[in-house]
């Protein structure tokens, strides 16, 4: 990798986290706007709420990638014990778990004491979603999506676009639910 590469890559990393944050601040503005039923227009967005929203957005990505740590060695784990078929319908489940499990966390933090309805609500929706890609993926499989050429060459785009939609709509429930 070259040094013109580099600072490429972090310029571009930095005005990805820039966008987010300034794009989480609006969202976040428009959900409070939303909680107090004035006009979306009218929400302003100043250096501190940037700073709050790419701290959440960065800190939810940390959440992420610890979340999925767990999630492989928990994996490994169970590897040794359960056959091969058992295993994928677990290791489904618990990526979806760990899919909406930082919603959780961010509402606990919210509301400073465990939500555990919320988080049986979500056991539940990742429980249908692994049967019902565990039973009914014949019908459209998702392999199909990762042999698209351009799926491949774009991969990278595609999540950090996820990334994107989830923040943004994560920002506005939380801007709606606590103000």
């Amino acid at each position: 990798m070259s040094d013109d590469s580099i600072i490429k890559n972090s310029s571009m990393l930095l005005a990805y986290l820039g966008g987010l944050g300034w794009g989480s601040a609006y969202f976040y503005g428009w959900g409070v706007s939303a909680y107090y039923g004035f006009p979306w227009w009218y929400v302003g967005v100043g250096p501190d709420n940037i700073a709050r929203s790419l701290f959440h957005a960065i800190s939810l990505m940390a959440i992420f990638i610890i979340a999925w740590g767990v999630g492989i060695l928990l994996f490994f784990l169970v590897k040794q014990k359960a056959r091969i078929h058992d295993l994928s319908f677990l290791r489904l489940f618990l990526a979806a778990v760990l899919f909406f499990i930082p919603i959780v966390i961010e509402f606990s933090l919210l509301t400073e004491s465990f939500l555990w309805e919320l988080f049986f609500i979500i056991l539940l929706v990742a429980l249908c979603l692994s049967v019902g890609m565990r039973f009914y993926s014949k019908l459209m499989p998702v392999i199909c999506f990762t042999q698209l050429s351009w799926v491949r060459r774009h991969c990278f785009t595609i999540v950090m676009i996820g990334f994107i939609i989830y923040f943004f709509i994560f920002s506005f429930f939380v801007g709606i639910y606590k103000p």
